[in-house]
């Protein structure tokens, strides 16, 4: 079975780590200024 193209679940667990990141990332800024 060829893997190229990532699976529905994989593209929804990659978006929803990214945003978790952002998330930390903004929360983390807040708290620094």
């Amino acid at each position: 079975m060829a893997d190229e193209n990532p699976s529905p679940a994989e593209t929804v667990e990659k978006s929803r780590t990214e945003a978790l990141s952002d998330g930390i990332f903004a929360f983390a800024m807040t708290l620094l200024v």
